[in-house]
């Protein structure tokens, strides 16, 4: 389980009927604990919510700090259609429950997220950006920064700004795409005009399968010879790297899903490292 109280891999296990189970005896506790969560399946979150409340038991007094970097649910922070759950609510409202101190989130993919939040505090895109490689490659490279869609245009807009503001010039781009509000099918991709002289890093800050910047680089393929860059926060990679074999080089703040050897050359974690 990718859970970690002081810096120690908590102990877990599920029963034969499926149930998860927790034990912290082996970890030091004290006053104050920190507890870094990665919740990457339902599993994950319950084990979460078990390991509080093992704590607590411990140490009914202690003053419990959570990091959870990817918060999960944070796409669905509205209800689409008629029946379906307000999930962004329902996953707040658990870790709310637990009564941490402080709740931070890595770049979360909606701004509900902190809304919904108590005691909560956000490293941003940007944040993670200044401080990173990836920086470095946008000033070497001249970049051009490609948002995939307009939800994706504020936090590199945000981070437009804050480059200009120490003296480097970066233009930005929109993509746009409609999808079926419905089943979430990518129906077309509108790609900007790009001088094909450039190279392009594209920026957002999830990226699940992969469609979305698979066909953005398909369509910039197409007319030139772009060099293309990829930045997401969260690799969530779950259709693999191989969709993503256009791309020069990947960039990411942590993986769910562990590169084997040829593909550690295309995919840098820049942040925490994959956690299995």
């Amino acid at each position: 389980m990718p859970l970690f109280v002081n810096s120690k891999p908590v102990a877990s296990f599920n029963f034969p009927g499926g149930e998860c189970s927790v034990n912290v005896s082996d970890v030091t506790t004290g006053d104050r604990v920190e507890v870094l969560a990665y919740l990457y399946t339902s599993d994950d979150i319950m084990q979460l919510l078990l390991t509080v409340n093992a704590i607590r038991i411990v140490n009914p007094d202690a003053s419990v700090h959570l990091t959870v970097p990817y918060f999960p649910y944070a796409r669905q922070d509205r209800v689409c259609n008629v029946g379906e759950a307000f999930s962004l609510q329902v996953m707040a409202s658990l870790v709310n429950s637990l009564g941490c101190e402080s709740v931070t989130v890595v770049d979360p993919h909606s701004a509900k997220t902190m809304e919904l939040l108590q005691r909560a505090r956000e490293i941003t895109q940007m944040a993670i950006l200044r401080a990173s490689v990836v920086e470095a490659l946008i000033r070497s490279k001249n970049l051009l920064l490609l948002a995939p869609d307009k939800g994706a245009v504020p936090k590199l807009r945000a981070y437009q700004s804050d480059l200009a503001e120490r003296g480097v010039h970066v233009d930005v781009e929109c993509c746009h795409k409609v999808r079926d509000p419905k089943t979430g099918q990518i129906l077309r991709t509108e790609v900007p005009e790009l001088n094909p002289d450039r190279g392009v890093l594209i920026v957002d800050d999830i990226c699940d399968g992969g469609r979305t910047f698979v066909e953005i680089a398909k369509v910039i393929k197409e007319r030139g010879r772009n060099t293309l860059y990829l930045y997401v926060t969260h690799g969530i990679f779950s259709k693999g790297f191989e969709p993503l074999k256009d791309f020069q080089q990947i960039f990411c703040y942590h993986t769910f899903r562990k590169p084997n050897a040829e593909e550690a050359q295309l995919v840098t974690t820049i942040g925490d490292v994959y956690v299995d």
